[in-house]
């Protein structure tokens, strides 16, 4: 289950996603109605399979309100674009 972003964190990742002109379409259904749901660890993977103590990495998971299709954004390089903020 994905934790939800605090609001400064969501306002973080709204503006990342400002910088792109459109959002993308879903591939499955191609509407663009985007839900962030949160942050989550990803499952570490190593070698091509999924690893209980490899690390893990936080991705904001965004998920489409018609099909239900899921994308992930890796948190950590988004985060570092934001001056002067060390953690969210």
């Amino acid at each position: 289950m994905a934790e939800p972003l605090d609001p400064l964190a969501y306002r973080v990742f709204v503006e990342h996603l400002k910088k792109f002109k459109d959002a993308s379409p879903c591939p499955i259904c191609q509407k663009r109605t985007w839900q962030v749901l949160g942050l989550e660890q990803a499952v570490g993977y190593f070698g091509g399979s999924p690893q209980l103590n490899a690390p893990a990495v936080p991705v904001v998971q965004v998920m489409c309100r018609v099909c239900y299709y899921m994308r992930s954004f890796a948190w950590m390089p988004i985060l570092s674009e934001v001056p002067g903020v060390e953690d969210v």
